[in-house]
């Protein structure tokens, strides 16, 4: 004898009653009744019981049978968590139970005989459970529902054991500062849970213990998500920091920005997660805050610079010094005014016309002391060689080409109407430079022969 039984359609006598039967009358179990058996919220879906085979279990250590007592039955109960084994009076002192887990569920099939037909659960340690019942067709809903309930925990608990071992490694991979993987494994944790999240809803019935082990995944995964997205910021934060003191304000704008968005994203995660996540949102934003005020620094650095270097050039009395500053000053300068070329939104600080007019004073300030060394270079050289101090007076030449040069590269740049005097200059610098340079038999084969009638 047996009986089946929908979801929402619970016999409240088959569940609820305990006691032993007669000859014409249903037995039942002896001590509790089988919904005492069931946790809080699992519901049974299909009931069958036997009279007298009971239920077998076969493993390692052989055959055991547990067979109900005298007028009373033996039931398995198939929830959407196991399936549940009572015998009534099958224990030495009441009733005997066990149960099987979804989880540990292997194989379900239903074994036809002459008369009857028997449940078959094999487990994934490797023990069979069989459970002998009267042939009917409600025996094969009964079958589908746990071969469907116990696929579905199956997969549910292979895709999130799966999302655990990808969390896992988020961890090691952030200590590791290997942020591109802890973003793959975040990712392999995501696919991973949306599918057991998917296998779940595609079971046509509740299974409450699974809903919650997905919804902690899906807890655990959002904490690697924001310890990733807080250690990605940290990282952006020390690249910013070190492009900016290379001058380098274009990528350290990048970076702080990354950042900003980054904790951002981190502010979201932590406000959605519950009880005190570390870092909690207080944290978060004062990060936040400490990023907004690095790029509000970042914003009028270059142009700051700018005017330091060109109030220090303009201080400095030693003209080597000095043209080398303002060198240093033209290109900070060059530097903030070609920062936002082209963007809509302007990142940086300074007003255009302010920075063009430091250019102009850099140029000017360049030519005009480049050119004060190539005359006191050039004099020098001069002195050297009116005394025969011939590599003395090379070092001179060569020197005064090269400031001349300098001077020349930044007008041709920037006031190509003002290069006919340097030009001018360089040539005929040059041009001692290459006649000091000759050998000095050179230059006597070029000098005048005796002249006809002289002596």
């Amino acid at each position: 004898m047996y009986a089946a039984r929908d979801a929402g359609d619970e016999d409240r006598e088959l569940l609820g009653r305990t006691g032993q039967g007669g000859v014409f009358s249903k037995g039942w179990v002896s001590e509790q009744p089988l919904a005492a058996y069931l946790g809080g919220g699992e519901t049974a879906r299909f009931v069958v019981a036997n009279r007298r085979a009971g239920v077998e279990r076969r493993g390692d250590a052989g055959v055991d049978r547990y067979r109900p007592g005298s007028g009373y039955r033996a039931f398995a109960v198939l929830t959407a968590r196991r399936v549940l084994f009572v015998v009534g009076d099958g224990a030495d002192s009441g009733d005997w139970s066990a149960s099987i887990p979804y989880a540990e569920l292997g194989a379900v099939d239903l074994r036809s005989g002459v008369f009857r037909q028997a449940f078959q659960f094999s487990t994934t340690s490797g023990v069979i459970w069989r459970f002998p019942v009267r042939d009917s067709d409600d025996l094969d809903r009964a079958a589908a529902y746990a071969k469907r309930a116990a696929g579905t925990w199956a997969r549910v608990e292979s895709r999130l054991n799966e999302a655990s071992r990808a969390v896992v490694a988020v961890a090691d991979y952030l200590d590791r500062g290997a942020h591109d993987r802890a973003t793959a494994a975040l990712e392999r944790a995501d696919e991973s849970i949306d599918d057991a999240r998917g296998a779940l809803a595609s079971f046509d019935d509740g299974i409450a213990p699974l809903a919650r082990r997905v919804g902690n995944a899906e807890q655990r995964l959002r904490r690697a998500r924001l310890d990733e997205r807080v250690s990605r910021a940290r990282r952006r934060i020390e690249a910013g920091e070190s492009r900016w003191r290379d001058q380098a304000y274009d990528a350290a704008y990048g970076a702080f920005a990354d950042a900003h968005d980054l904790y951002l994203a981190a502010v979201r995660i932590a406000s959605d997660l519950p009880g005190n996540p570390e870092p909690g949102v207080g944290d978060l934003l004062a990060g936040l805050d400490r990023v907004q005020r690095k790029l509000g620094q970042l914003r009028r650095a270059p142009f700051r610079r700018a005017r330091q270097l060109h109030e220090r050039a303009e201080a400095t009395a030693d003209p080597e010094l000095a043209a080398d500053r303002w060198d240093e000053t033209l290109e900070a300068y060059r530097t903030a005014l070609v920062l936002d070329w082209g963007r809509d939104a302007k990142r940086f600080a300074g007003d255009r016309e302010t920075v063009v007019t430091g250019v102009e004073r850099a140029v000017e300030a360049i030519g005009r002391t480049r050119r004060t060394l190539a005359d006191r270079a050039t004099e020098a050289g001069d002195r050297h060689a009116a005394a025969g101090r011939e590599e003395r007076a090379r070092e001179q030449y060569a020197a005064a080409a090269d400031h001349l040069r300098r001077a020349l590269a930044v007008a041709r740049e920037y006031r190509p109407d003002r290069t006919g005097d340097l030009e001018r200059r360089l040539a005929a610098v040059e041009a001692e430079l290459d006649r000091h340079d000759r050998p000095a038999e050179d230059a006597e084969d070029e000098s005048p022969g005796p002249v006809a009638g002289d002596g």
